[in-house]
């Protein structure tokens, strides 16, 4: 089970997608198995993707209830909701114990990233790491920070796992 996996791994590979990506999901997940790893979810940000998911054996969590509380904010575009509610979900996984790899469905893993995690986090007081982009000297405080690839280390210290979550 994915639970089991990411206990293993102590780590949930995670991306959102809403029924316009199902295919995209779909292959994300596809390329994480041929790496052999199980220990991924698809956060489905409409019922239909979850259930487009789940028939093709997908691991898949219905977020659509939250995305529908969004409705309700300042954040107008879907995208800005989906992008919202994707975090929120990562930070409740790491809240609830797990290191996250937060990713996008078009991200497409070529190899077992967990090895590299894990002496990420081993190195020490690792909260959350991004990768950086954009480090052509001209933007004003360095390098842009890419926030569709996200490390939670929620499997740390509490201090971590605070710190990650926030």
């Amino acid at each position: 089970t994915l639970l089991a996996a990411a206990r293993r791994h102590q780590l949930v590979i995670l991306c959102a997608a809403d029924f316009d990506y199902r295919e995209i999901a779909e292959n994300w997940y596809r390329a994480i198995q041929r790496v052999g790893l199980s220990n991924a979810l698809v956060y489905a940000l409409d019922t239909e993707v979850h259930v487009y998911l789940s028939g093709r054996g997908v691991p898949s969590v219905d977020g659509s209830a939250n995305l529908e509380e969004w409705n309700r904010t300042r954040v107008a575009r879907h995208i800005q909701r989906a992008e919202a509610e994707r975090h929120l979900a990562a930070a409740a996984l790491a809240a609830a114990g797990h290191d996250v790899l937060l990713t996008e469905a078009t991200h497409v893993m070529l190899s077992d990233v967990t090895p590299m995690l894990h002496a990420l986090a081993a190195k020490g007081d690792i909260d959350m790491a991004v990768p950086r982009g954009n480090c052509d000297g001209k933007a004003p405080v360095g390098c842009n920070l890419w926030w569709n690839l996200v490390f939670l280390r929620g499997a740390g210290t509490s201090g971590q796992r605070s710190r990650a979550v926030a």
